[in-house]
């Protein structure tokens, strides 16, 4: 039972992100043909989303109109539905026990941004892990909210060309 309820959880905040951008309608659009500069962008988002372009502030002028499109017209949505296909896979590979200590840390400060100080100071991973829940997975699309020392036994990496949280 408490397998099924943190499955439907972690459903449901992963299709929430996905949701998010199917209101807009889809393109094919090609970044490599477009008036946009899309091999820098797309090495530009690349390096964003390895943590390899630190620290950055906002989106260079040059690109954000590839971010635009690469959020509105569907690559965004396929992104997150691989990561969410992995996620699933190896959520159904967990071998639950069924005492209620099972977690995962689910990224939440897209909606709680003001929220995110106060968990990092109390180190919430840290908290659970030392009341005896077992932390499987978390999802982040942030390497703040994925980091640390008690991050669970796998983390997915959500894209957000967006905003940079150190």
């Amino acid at each position: 039972m408490a397998q099924q309820g943190l499955l439907v959880l972690f459903l449901l905040a992963l299709l929430y992100k996905a949701m998010c951008t199917r209101s807009h309608p889809q393109s094919r659009k090609d970044p490599f043909t477009s008036s946009i500069d899309g091999r820098f962008c797309l090495s530009w988002r690349l390096a964003v989303e390895t943590n390899n372009e630190l620290p950055w502030r906002t989106v260079p002028n040059q690109c954000s109109q590839y971010v635009e499109d690469y959020l509105i017209h569907g690559q965004y949505e396929r992104d997150l539905e691989l990561i969410m296909e992995q996620a699933l896979n190896y959520v159904n590979g967990i071998p639950f026990i069924g005492d209620g200590m099972d977690a995962w840390i689910l990224d939440v400060d897209d909606t709680c941004i003001s929220n995110i100080f106060y968990y990092k100071s109390k180190n919430y991973g840290k908290q659970l892990e030392d009341e005896g829940y077992r932390i499987w997975g978390n999802v982040g699309d942030q390497w703040s909210d994925l980091q640390g020392n008690s991050s669970g036994n796998r983390a997915f990496k959500l894209p957000n060309p967006m905003y940079f949280v150190p």
